[in-house]
């Protein structure tokens, strides 16, 4: 599996292509749009506070991707069956409260 963290500074259209380039099958993707335009066998999860600038995983080529709200030790302790036939990546997107 390969995994890119990439801090694509707001400029996430423009630098779409050229992250797909690394074919990466994870991408951590700090300061990501909200919206940003997917095509093909990409899944995306996204959060933050700023939808011009937040965090986003996305997944390639099949890897899904999705949010999970639970702490870390829940994400990391097996099941009642036993350890799960996937290891979890935990992102913390949990920012500090914006100024008001």
């Amino acid at each position: 599996m390969k995994l890119v963290v990439w801090n694509i500074a707001k400029g996430s259209a423009r630098n779409l292509p050229r992250l797909r380039e690394l074919a990466p099958d994870l991408a951590v993707v700090p300061e990501c749009h909200e919206d940003l335009d997917l095509s093909g066998d990409v899944a995306m999860t996204w959060c933050g506070q700023d939808p011009k600038a937040d965090l986003a995983v996305l997944g390639f080529g099949g890897v899904s991707v999705e949010q999970a709200l639970h702490t870390h030790r829940e994400l990391l302790s097996p099941g009642p069956g036993g350890p799960s036939d996937h290891a979890p990546l935990i992102v913390d997107c949990n920012p500090p409260p914006r100024p008001t």
